[in-house]
C-alpha cells in the first residue's frame, strides 16, 4: 500500500478503520492515518489522506498489521477504532459512534472486556460511559 511506502508509522484510523472492519457505512473521501505526534508531516499523491497526530502512548495502542496481495498496512484493533471515534466524537459525530458501537456489539467476535481494557488505556472511559445504556439494550435485548 502507498501509504505503507510512504510512512511506516502511519496507521489507518478513525473512518477509514470503521470501514476496513465494516463498522460504518460511510464511505470516506480521504483515508485516514494516524502517526506518532512528532513524525515529520509527509505528503502522498494518492491515496488522499488525513493524518492525526497522536501521543506517543495512544499512538502504540493495539495496532495491527495487514498483508493483502497489494502490500503491507497498519491499522488500529476493532476496539482500539472504537475507542478512537469516541475520543473524536466531535469531529467525526454522533450519529457514526453509535452506528459504529452498534455495529460493533452486533459481531459475533465483541469483546467487551478488551473493549472497556482499550478504552482505560485510551483515557475514553469516561466518555464511554454515558453510553452503557446502549452498549446494555444491544448486547441484552
Amino acid at each position: 500500500m502507498d501509504i505503507y511506502k510512504a510512512k511506516k508509522e502511519a496507521v489507518i484510523c478513525l473512518s477509514s478503520a470503521l470501514q476496513y472492519h465494516n463498522l460504518s457505512t460511510i464511505n470516506p473521501g480521504v483515508i485516514t492515518v494516524a502517526v506518532p505526534h512528532n513524525t515529520a508531516k509527509f505528503k502522498i499523491d494518492y491515496p488522499p489522506i488525513k493524518t492525526y497526530y497522536y501521543s506517543d502512548k495512544l499512538y502504540s495502542i493495539e495496532i495491527e498489521q495487514v498483508q493483502t496481495k497489494q502490500g503491507i498496512f497498519n491499522i488500529y484493533s476493532l476496539e482500539k477504532t472504537i475507542c478512537d471515534v469516541f475520543r473524536y466524537k466531535n469531529k467525526v459525530g454522533e450519529d457514526i459512534v453509535l452506528e459504529a458501537l452498534k455495529n460493533y456489539l452486533h459481531r459475533k467476535n465483541v469483546n467487551l472486556s478488551k473493549l472497556y481494557n482499550v478504552a482505560k488505556q485510551c483515557n475514553v472511559d469516561s466518555v464511554m460511559e454515558p453510553y452503557k445504556h446502549h452498549i446494555i439494550n444491544i448486547c441484552y435485548f
